[in-house]
């Protein structure tokens, strides 16, 4: 469990109490083995102690408790007369004193006791814990206030006839799992007995008592539909541990325990920790979910890393070579020789700018201006008129150009790198011709640029958009023109691909979202 949702369940607990050594009795109530059975519920009457620990030579050896006096046969004056070590529960079940409230809790439903004999980590013998202990020092308010008292009680209560002998209260009782009964007198009147009620009798050791005589009347009472919270709170105040239930109209419907308060807190802390789990594991799918995300984008980065030195290496490595060869000319008079390196080293240039221009669009922010294509396009083609000149080449804008969403200096930068990769491959048998085309679907403009060069093997049309790579038939050196293409119609959302056709040309198609759209 992480330290925040630790700290959390920590909160449910008043006062941050953490664990039993907080809690516990220190003041055990002990009792030798030879002990006899009255004398011993006497002592725990006189203490308003739930249980009493047998010990023999410094050692717990046993453990008697109100729920366990259900076991003598109350009828039987002799039972009372019997030593202890008879009647216990053994072995004794331990708990340590440093495990959590929570744990503790847990255990309580898990094992269905009711007392715990606390011990340090020597097992030695330090406090006694009781089912009661632990629901004091419950607050989990939130959960407590949201349950009403009649989603609490677990069983169907017990009804005793007043006129019922004490054995037969203490055997029903037993039967029936709880620790308390409704009683029933002849005239209608309605009361409670619990197990310390028979504890005392035991300790009183008066023969003939009947249910009716140890019973309490009236019984105190709180409707269904009070919170568990309320309830609690009024049994904290009044000082006891049952509280009868009542309906709509005032009909009791049941009783309510500190057992039955212990259920639903242990309910509430199994709730809560279920919901801190589940946070916990969608904040560990998400972390693996980027982990893995981001394991996967380093791979890229690697592979581009990869690709990038190699490229760069192959781009300059044949104009660096031709350089060396102007120089030696140079060096031995060709005056020819000064124009070609500076032609190279402008082609390195060139090269070069285009490396930093692909670095610098991913780190750039998305585009959302109103750019107006033609308006772009043209300003392309002023710029280029030099190249567009020299090729021979001619530019056909078929249709008007729409508006689109995007940066206006990357859109002029993407048709730069497009045309110059449709004018770059010759063919000797004609002039190179583009054609320039929009046609809207659904939101988004599909641009289709067509070209009659040589055209490129439909095998490499996948991989022309890649760095380095040669823009297509009759060019050698690699580029990155279309690599930053790619890149830029990726950052407007769309998508571009190259349809190609061998002899005769290719066609460029993106995708670009048209102003105003999402």
């Amino acid at each position: 469990m992480s330290d925040s949702t630790q700290e959390n369940l920590d909160h449910l607990l008043r006062g941050q109490v953490q664990n039993l050594s907080q809690i516990m009795r220190r003041d055990i109530l002990t009792c030798s083995p030879e002990t006899k059975v009255a004398e011993a519920a006497g002592r725990m009457v006189d203490s308003r102690c739930s249980s009493i620990v047998v010990v023999e030579n410094d050692r717990p050896e046993g453990i008697w408790t109100e729920h366990d006096a259900l076991l003598i046969d109350l009828d039987d004056g002799h039972a009372l007369d019997l030593p202890i070590r008879e009647v216990m529960s053994k072995p004794v079940r331990t708990i340590r004193q440093d495990v959590t409230i929570e744990a503790a809790t847990l255990r309580f439903r898990d094992e269905g006791l009711r007392h715990y004999v606390v011990v340090d980590d020597r097992d030695q013998l330090v406090g006694v814990v009781s089912q009661s202990d632990v629901v004091r020092q419950q607050d989990v308010r939130h959960y407590l206030s949201m349950r009403s008292v009649s989603t609490v009680i677990r069983r169907s209560t017990l009804i005793l006839q007043a006129s019922s002998t004490l054995a037969q209260a203490a055997s029903r009782l037993h039967n029936h799992g709880g620790d308390c009964a409704v009683v029933i007198w002849g005239d209608g009147r309605r009361g409670i007995v619990t197990e310390r009620d028979l504890l005392k009798a035991v300790a009183s050791r008066k023969n003939g008592l009947r249910v009716g005589d140890v019973a309490h009347s009236p019984i105190m009472a709180v409707p269904q539909t009070v919170s568990v919270l309320e309830a609690r709170e009024t049994m904290e105040r009044k000082g006891i541990r049952h509280l009868g239930v009542t309906d709509g109209e005032g009909v009791p419907v049941g009783l309510l325990s500190f057992a039955d308060i212990l259920a639903s807190v242990e309910f509430s802390i199994l709730r809560y920790v279920e919901e801190m789990l589940a946070e916990r594991s969608r904040a560990l799918n998400q972390a693996q979910n980027r982990l893995r995300g981001s394991l996967e984008e380093l791979n890229r980065s690697n592979e581009e890393l990869e690709q990038f030195i190699h490229g760069v290496s192959a781009g300059c490595k044949p104009p660096l070579a031709r350089l060396a060869g102007h120089l030696d000319r140079i060096q031995r008079g060709d005056a020819e020789a000064l124009a070609l390196a500076r032609a190279e080293v402008a082609q390195m240039q060139s090269f070069l700018d285009g490396i930093a221009d692909y670095a610098r669009l991913g780190q750039l922010e998305e585009p959302g201006q109103s750019v107006e294509l033609d308006l772009e396009i043209a300003k392309v083609m002023a710029e280029m008129a030099g190249l567009i000149r020299d090729k021979g080449a001619k530019i056909k804008i078929e249709g008007s150009l729409p508006r689109i969403k995007g940066d206006p200096a990357m859109i002029r930068t993407l048709f730069t790198a497009l045309f110059d990769n449709a004018l770059r491959p010759v063919c000797a048998d004609r002039k190179p011709e583009i054609r320039l085309s929009a046609e809207r679907e659904q939101g988004r403009w599909l641009i289709s640029l067509h070209d009659n060069g040589p055209g490129i093997d439909p095998a490499r049309a996948e991989s022309l958009f890649g760095l380095f790579q040669a823009a297509g038939a009759g060019v050698e050196t690699p580029g990155v023109g279309l690599a930053i293409a790619r890149r830029i119609v990726e950052r407007h959302g769309g998508r571009i691909w190259v349809e190609t056709f061998p002899g005769q040309g290719n066609v460029m198609r993106m995708t670009l979202f048209e102003a105003g759209a999402i």
